[in-house]
């Protein structure tokens, strides 16, 4: 019984040693980027959240992803196509 009871104990002083995961109001698991670009307004949300006070959350996992999700999202993939860049005809002498 005694056993038990210790167990219990342990158990109870570890589980409120635990941090949440996220800091972020209203999300109880982390989010991928991918999931915050399927999701425009809740990034967005997250975004305001995390910009209100960057000293506190600025390693918050979901606040890391939803600023990644809006890099790619406004950037672009990057994929460009390639640029002819040689010289034009009439300034290399052929026809």
């Amino acid at each position: 019984m005694k056993n038990r009871i210790l167990a219990t104990i342990c158990f109870l002083s570890l589980t409120g040693c635990m941090q949440k995961v996220t800091q972020v109001p209203g999300l109880d698991r982390v989010m991928t980027a991918s999931e915050f670009t399927a999701q425009p307004e809740l990034r967005d949300r997250v975004l305001k959240f995390c910009a209100d006070d960057p000293g506190r959350y600025k390693t918050d996992p979901n606040c890391l992803n939803s600023q990644q999700s809006a890099r790619v999202t406004t950037s672009g993939t990057g994929n460009f196509p390639s640029l002819d860049t040689s010289p034009p005809a009439s300034m290399t002498g052929k026809k």
